[in-house]
């Protein structure tokens, strides 16, 4: 059973590790030059999604960002 039922996202593999393409249904557009930034607080992670351990009591937030 799932923890949350509607949270859903979408990852493609690369060389590099997965990279999350979506998020609740909401792409990211290489057209419109958009990505899924994952920040701690304010303050980008410094690894990639796949490596990153957040520690207890630590909020990760994804939002979606232009480049």
């Amino acid at each position: 059973m799932l923890l949350y039922p509607s949270f859903r996202f979408k990852e493609i593999q690369t060389s590099l590790g997965p990279f999350i393409t979506s998020i609740g249904g909401i792409p990211a557009n290489s057209d419109k030059r958009t990505f899924w930034q994952f920040l701690n607080g304010t303050v980008p992670i410094p690894v990639g999604v796949a490596e990153y351990k957040p520690s207890n009591g630590e909020h990760v937030i994804a939002i979606l960002s232009k480049y």
